[in-house]
């Protein structure tokens, strides 16, 4: 068995059992290694009479954790791009997931909304190589911008207003995601308050200046709203999109 080689940080703890190795919060790792006793954590998730469906490249599901019962979305991580026939779920190593965790919870440091990296499981696939699965927390009535404005309300502009929010505070902290989609940006629409949080940050790098990390975030999300748009999807205009870039730089300024 492939198990994680790098300390864990604090927090969390190392976890070795038949299916899999984890590295975990501490909190949650007595109900992982039962899990990884059994099965793998997205087969388990998968399975699970209370899980809740994510529609992405792969589905993921968010469950109840044993014993602590709490909720978290799990994801098998694959490749993207050309070489995903070739690679698929195959990662030399850890992969991005120890990268994303350290950049999770220095986004998190800074007041940048993202979901809590509960952890990531390690399955041998072959000398060198591993499967993976990332464990976050799963945030409660929430939905990804592509389905916000899929079925908008009679003003768009909250859901927007919150994501111009959520592309200053990435801009402030000089992080580029450099996959930042509609499916990226997660909303939460409650009576007075709409708030957004980013997903998939093993693709964010760090250490860019507030102008260039605002100007690239902007140009991928545009560029991804307006792909969305083409294929019939989702109700966002030129003017939105504007208005969107406007009130990015003034949050960020």
């Amino acid at each position: 068995m492939n198990a994680p080689t790098a300390a864990p940080p604090r927090g969390y703890v190392a976890v070795r059992a038949r299916h899999g190795g984890a590295i975990v919060k501490e909190t949650e790792s007595r109900g992982v290694a039962e899990i990884l006793e059994r099965e793998s954590l997205y087969a388990h998730a998968a399975a699970h009479p209370d899980s809740s469906l994510y529609r992405g490249r792969l589905p993921a599901f968010g469950i109840p954790l044993p014993y602590t019962s709490t909720r978290v979305v799990v994801r098998h991580a694959t490749h993207g791009g050309m070489l995903a026939w070739m690679t698929g779920d195959r990662f030399i190593g850890v992969g991005r997931a120890a990268h994303e965790l350290e950049v999770a919870h220095a986004l998190r440091e800074v007041n940048v909304p993202t979901p809590e990296l509960v952890g990531y499981a390690l399955y041998p696939a072959g000398p060198f190589f591993n499967r993976i699965d990332v464990v976050t927390s799963e945030v409660a009535r929430a939905r990804d911008l592509a389905s916000v404005l899929a079925q908008p309300p009679d003003d768009p502009r909250p859901a927007l207003e919150a994501t111009a929010r959520l592309i200053a505070a990435l801009a402030k902290a000089g992080a580029h995601h450099a996959d930042l989609n509609l499916k990226n940006v997660l909303i939460v629409q409650i009576p007075g308050r709409v708030t957004a949080s980013v997903l998939d940050v093993d693709r964010v790098t760090l250490g860019l200046s507030r102008d260039v990390a605002l100007q690239r975030n902007l140009a991928r999300l545009q560029r991804s709203a307006r792909k969305w748009r083409a294929a019939g999807t989702v109700a966002v205009s030129e003017r939105d999109l504007r208005w969107l870039a406007d009130r990015s730089q003034e949050l960020a300024a």
